[in-house]
């Protein structure tokens, strides 16, 4: 999932394509935007995703869906939340709405209303575009070579030529970057990496409590995990056990 890394948008990923590859034509934008969805859901960097809404006009029964629709979380329909034969992640109080008697029901990508015609509001999840529509990736330079290097290679494999590169290459070099980028994108951030660190150091109130021992055979209290430090006590716990 995409969390703790910022969003830039795919556009960058194009634009390092046309500069360092520099394609014979314009066309191949449309496929390379495929390419990058592939390449980020293989880099496992998927759920760049918000709630959005939509109104939309239904005739003859059938409500279709917006083509952006990645999940569908609730409808409302006359002021109403309107449920669904398949579960969606929000319930009515949710929306903060009633729920309607009626009953929807999915068929492919319409949604069957209970009247002929209307119009109902989707509110569902889908991708986060910039302002020209590009979706929106994660800024990370690990992952935006990686992705790169995947359109690169999808455009010599549908017969694109290049005086340096060939297929061979840039497959290597997608291997390559693929789990650099896996890593890079999934290593915590410093601030996390501080937050944790502090964590497990408070765990541990007093440094030399290791070094203090048990004496209970439980876990300690607070005057032994606290206590003294007594140079040695494991040893001196050893040392008592043999001399009873």
């Amino acid at each position: 999932m995409i969390g703790k890394h910022t969003l830039i948008s795919s556009k960058t990923i194009l634009g390092k394509v046309a500069r360092d590859f520099n394609p014979s034509s314009d066309s191949w934008t449309g496929h390379a935007m495929q390419w990058i969805g592939e390449a980020f859901g293989m880099m496992h960097r998927v759920g760049n995703q918000v709630l959005t809404k939509k109104s939309v006009g239904f005739v003859d029964y059938k409500a279709v869906m917006p083509c952006n629709v990645e999940s569908l979380q609730y409808l409302c329909y006359n002021d109403m939340y309107f449920p669904l034969n398949k579960p969606t992640k929000l319930s009515a109080s949710d929306c903060g709405l009633n729920s309607c008697l009626s009953i929807g029901y999915i068929n492919g990508t319409n949604i069957i209303m209970p009247d002929e015609t209307g119009t109902v509001v989707m509110h569902y999840m889908t991708i986060q575009t910039d302002n020209e529509g590009f979706p929106l990736v994660t800024k990370n330079d690990e992952v935006l070579q990686a992705a790169a290097w995947y359109v690169i290679r999808g455009l010599l494999l549908r017969g694109e030529s290049h005086p340096v590169l060939n297929f061979q290459i840039a497959d290597q070099m997608w291997e390559k970057y693929l789990p650099r980028a896996i890593n890079s994108a999934n290593f915590p951030s410093p601030i996390e990496q501080e937050s944790f660190t502090n964590l497990m150091t408070s765990i541990v109130p007093n440094n030399s409590a290791h070094y203090s021992g048990y004496y209970t055979g439980g876990m300690p209290d607070d005057s032994n995990y606290l206590g003294n430090n007594t140079g040695g006590s494991f040893l001196n716990l050893i040392n008592r056990d043999s001399n009873e």
